[in-house]
């Protein structure tokens, strides 16, 4: 990733269901990426449009 691409990430947080939003990628730390969100997520999640957030890649059973 390049410093300003847009991607999309999955937000998660118990109760509400996992919501998809577009982040522009700022930087790589040593475990996770920081990004600023470009979306207003749909449900409760702390975060709103225009904040900065960390978030790590996540690989599901099927390896996706």
């Amino acid at each position: 990733m390049k410093q300003n691409d847009k991607i999309d990430v999955i937000l998660i947080k118990n109760p509400n269901e996992p919501e998809k939003v577009t982040v522009r990628y700022l930087d790589e730390m040593d475990n996770f990426y920081i990004g600023v969100l470009v979306d207003e997520p749909k449900q409760e999640f702390d975060y709103h449009k225009g904040e900065t957030l960390a978030f790590f890649p996540f690989t599901d059973d099927r390896g996706t």
